[in-house]
Formats: C-alpha cells, sequence, structure tokens
C-alpha cells in the first residue's frame, strides 16, 4: 500500500528515490560499498545515546521490495548517515560516492528530514499489516480488523498529528531540535535549531502532504479490500476470553466503539428506526461517520 502511495506525490517520490531507492542513493551506497559501510558501522557505534548502537548495524537491508527497513534505521541513524555523507563529500569529491554524498547533504533539509521520519512511519504500519497478511496462519476472521486497525493507525498518526508525540518523526523532531552544520563546497548550510514558528510551518506542510497520503492509501484499501468496513462491523460478535484479548483502547472508547458498530451494522440491516435511537444506539450514531456500504 505504502510503495504504491507515495509515488503519486512527486515530492515523496523524488525523496524516496534520491535518498534510498535509486543505485547513487546514499542508503543503496553505504548498503553495497564495503568501505562506506565499515565507517558506517563505526559511526553508529559512536552513537551510544541511540538504542541502536548495540545492533550490528553495518548494512541498511535495502533490498528493494523490504523498502521500509531502511527508512526506519536510515531515521534511527541519521546523524551518522549525515557524517558518513560529510565526509565522502569532503575527501572523494570527484568520485561517484562524492557526488551521491553532495546530493544527500543538498536534500538534507528540515522539511525532508521531517518527510523521511512520516515515510518511516507510514512504512512501519505498511509493514505490520503485510506481516500479518503474509502470515501461514492467517485468520480470516481478523482481516477486517486489522484492516481497520490499519486505517485507524494512519489516521491517528498523520490526521490527527499523532506521529508528532511518537515515532521515527518524532526522534527526527528531537534530532531537529539540535543545530548542526554541513559544508556543501565548502559553503556552510545550518540544519535544525530553527526558530520555533519556522519548524511550526515546516511540520504543517508535511502533515499536510501526509493527510493526502492517508487519504489516498485508505482509497487503497477500500479498492484492495471491498466493503471492509461494512464487514468490520460484525466484529462486534467475535467474542473471546479476556485473557486473549488485545486492548488498543481504553474501556470507554472500546465501549463507544462497540456501539459505533452496533449502529453501523443496524443502519447496513436497515433496523427498524425505533431501535436506532435506543439510548445505547445513540452513542454510537453520533460517533458514527457517514461511510458507503453498497458494493
Amino acid at each position: 500500500i505504502a510503495s504504491r502511495t507515495w509515488k503519486c506525490d512527486p515530492v515523496l517520490d523524488t525523496l524516496v528515490k534520491k535518498v534510498v531507492m535509486n543505485k547513487g542513493s546514499i542508503v543503496q551506497l553505504i548498503h553495497h560499498s564495503d568501505v562506506v559501510r565499515v565507517k558506517y558501522a563505526q559511526e553508529v557505534r559512536a552513537m551510544q545515546h541511540n538504542p541502536m548502537w548495540k545492533q550490528n548495524s553495518s548494512k541498511f537491508s535495502a533490498a528493494k521490495h523490504r523498502w521500509a527497513t531502511p527508512f526506519a534505521k536510515l531515521c534511527l541513524t541519521m546523524e551518522a548517515v549525515l557524517s558518513i555523507a560529510q565526509s565522502l563529500h569532503d575527501e572523494r569529491k570527484q568520485e561517484r560516492v562524492g557526488a551521491a554524498a553532495k546530493e544527500f547533504l543538498m536534500l538534507a533539509t528540515e522539511e525532508n528530514l521531517v518527510l523521511l521520519g512520516m515515510l518511516a512511519d507510514a512504512g512501519e504500519e505498511n509493514l505490520q499489516l503485510v506481516r500479518f497478511l503474509d502470515s501461514e496462519t492467517l485468520d480470516n476472521s481478523q482481516l477486517c480488523a486489522d484492516l481497520g486497525r490499519f486505517t485507524t493507525r494512519i489516521t491517528m498518526l498523520f490526521d490527527q498529528g499523532g506521529c508528532l508525540r511518537t515515532g521515527f518523526t518524532q526522534h527526527v523532531l528531537q534530532l531537529l531540535s539540535t543545530q548542526r552544520v554541513l559544508y556543501v563546497d565548502r559553503q556552510p548550510r545550518r540544519l535544525g535549531g530553527a526558530p520555533q514558528h519556522q519548524m511550526a510551518q515546516t511540520v504543517a506542510s508535511c502533515l499536510q502532504r501526509f493527510k493526502a497520503w492517508t487519504a489516498l492509501a485508505k482509497d487503497v484499501v477500500s479498492a484492495e479490500f471491498p466493503c471492509f468496513e461494512a464487514l468490520q462491523t460484525f466484529s462486534i460478535f467475535h467474542l473471546r476470553p479476556l485473557a486473549e484479548q488485545q486492548r488498543f483502547m481504553t474501556a470507554g472508547e472500546e465501549r463507544a466503539d462497540i456501539a459505533t458498530k452496533v449502529h453501523e451494522l443496524a443502519v447496513l440491516l436497515g433496523v427498524p428506526e425505533w431501535f436506532t435511537k435506543h439510548p445505547v444506539m445513540k452513542q454510537g450514531s453520533q460517533a458514527t461517520v457517514k461511510r458507503n456500504f453498497t458494493g
């Protein structure tokens, strides 16, 4: 889902290709060059305040079909990647690796780094869904619930700004709170430490772009799995022991969610209007988002 949707946005498409996917991108360079990979591992080991420093982080796992993994690793080790790019640009300007490093340094702006963080968050949510669908023990009865969970989570992350408080985007924002100086052709370029109002505008612009991505991702889900939202309402009949239930919301939110699904199911099945006016049903009708249940 994610890899099909970012291609529809020219800005995201260009950023993904130049930073991760293209043969001359910084991620592919680190992944395939033994010399650069050793330097990258050393830089990561020096990041003792970072959760990645204890891991054997000499590779990006940058296979094209696993595109979510390099985005996550790029965000978590951004300081090491910036340091490597600066070193390659200074020491090997006339070589292909030096040109690739320069291109990455030119792309290293606050907006692009925040977008990379959001791409990593989107990729992680997509990866969780793909792993569920690829499982040999896939429970078809849980498919609609997991699709609903995916759409709910990306809505929370990007429509409601949750990515600013958790995940890879939050990590990138924390990194950008400190100013550092990059040198491109001996010309200094500031990265991070921008005034609060300027950074707020940058983040708002990135969120707006990913709100459009979220809408597109939901359209893809609806196209691939027609009527999954309608089928998801039947999950109220999927009863399990409390010990086996996974809690993704508070008790109050769960009651409201169940009431909403009951109301939607009543509308779908054409239940008489008097039933929908029951006090419990009113709670669901107030939270119900207007949806299209037609096939």
